[in-house]
């Protein structure tokens, strides 16, 4: 039973160190999905990224004076606070399809945030609240699909579903 247990246990650590890729990688995979985002980048106005432990170095990687402006959740509640409205925040996350493929997706959250005394679990004065739009019920359609080249071992952009595509 032992054995059982160890054996299971160096199978499922040697597949989690062969399918995680480098962290800097997909970072860079982050920054150049973001520089892709034409919908964004032509629209007005400052895009908001809420930090998440993969876009916390990718600001580094955007220029200092782009439309993006990276800020963690106590950040934006206090943007709202100040501006008296509602924020538009991009959520970025992705999915590792195989050692070759990676996804990247965008969510949009919509921030709301109000200065009241209200009851939660003690006496606050803040309430913030995350609205998470719907993603479809269709199949699943990542946002950017990167595929690595075996020959140069670089990263390809295969699918953006944010241009329309010739035909």
């Amino acid at each position: 039973m032992r054995y059982i247990i160890l054996t299971i246990s160096i199978i499922i650590s040697l597949g989690f160190q062969i399918s995680n890729s480098d962290k800097s990688e997909i970072e860079n995979l982050y920054a150049e999905a973001l520089n892709h985002r034409f919908d964004l980048l032509l629209s007005s106005g400052y895009k908001y990224i809420e930090i998440n432990e993969m876009t916390s170095q990718v600001k580094d990687k955007i220029p200092t004076n782009s439309i993006y402006k990276f800020l963690n959740n106590e950040e934006l509640i206090k943007l709202a606070l100040r501006e008296k409205r509602d924020l538009n925040v991009y959520r970025m996350t992705h999915r590792e399809i195989s050692n070759d493929t990676i996804d990247i997706n965008f969510s949009h959250l919509r921030l709301s945030a109000k200065k009241k005394v209200h009851w939660n679990k003690g006496l606050k004065f803040k309430k913030a609240e995350f609205r998470l739009s719907c993603g479809g019920t269709d199949v699943y359609e990542p946002d950017f699909r990167f595929v690595k080249q075996t020959k140069t071992d670089d990263w390809k952009l295969v699918k953006n579903k944010f241009v329309l595509e010739e035909k």
